[in-house]
């Protein structure tokens, strides 16, 4: 079963310290310590789990390029914001070790082929420690304040790769996402709203011990970074 787990944003507040001195009795200075964003951003998903159902050992392929799933229902996200906001919604695998390698994709718009190791996420191991497969997470629906929107990558430093820009539904965020204008330039939102498919392979069916349940056990983070 694969897992999607939400971490709502922390909403960052100004601080202020009021030191006195203790050299004089009638006077005191103010040291005003603020940490400021310009909007605090929370995340919502419509559901904390991708389920597989029940897969059959006869049904996985014995193909050097594994055994596509058809993907389960999309997870919607959802994230609002108290104003206008650069923000990217950042993607982090736990089960980045368990990464299976060269095994095809089919999305729900057609094939993605084979991709790269850094683009896929983990879905765990069986009882021997093999790499059960790969998933990508597929947006397929992604509107910001309200109009389709095209999307920039995020890197693993959470920077925005300025040389991709891709149209709403044909992305796959492998780290994250920003949505961004006809300029490549990061593009501010007070609502952002995105469906999620998880597109998954399995290894093929020789490579897997089957002498024990094999459960899928994909499990990510969902979390906002300001820009």
């Amino acid at each position: 079963m694969l897992k999607i787990n939400m971490v709502r944003a922390m909403i960052l507040v100004a601080t202020f310290s009021v030191l006195q001195s203790a050299m004089a009795a009638d006077s005191a200075p103010l040291i005003l310590k603020v940490n400021y964003q310009p909007a605090a951003c929370s995340v919502n998903l419509s559901n904390q789990q991708a389920d597989f159902g029940d897969i059959s050992p006869q049904s996985l392929s014995n193909n050097a390029t594994g055994t596509p799933l058809p993907p389960p229902n999309p997870v919607d996200i959802s994230v609002i914001c108290s104003g206008e906001v650069a923000a990217a919604i950042m993607f982090v695998d736990h089960r980045k070790n368990s990464i299976a390698e060269g095994l095809n994709y089919i999305g729900p718009q057609g094939k993605l082929g084979n991709l790269d190791k850094q683009q896929v996420f983990g879905l765990g191991t069986d009882s021997q420690g093999t790499a059960i497969g790969g998933w990508v997470p597929y947006l397929s629906q992604i509107i910001a304040n309200g109009a389709p929107t095209n999307f920039g990558l995020i890197n693993h430093d959470g920077q925005l790769d300025a040389t991709v820009s891709q149209p709403s539904g044909k992305i796959m965020p492998s780290h994250g996402f920003t949505p961004v204008n006809h300029l490549a330039q990061v593009q501010k939102f007070t609502q952002l709203n995105a469906s999620m498919y998880a597109v998954s392979s399995i290894n093929p069916v020789s490579k897997l011990s089957l002498r024990d349940e094999v459960r899928i056990d994909g499990n990510i983070t969902v979390q906002i970074i300001y820009l």
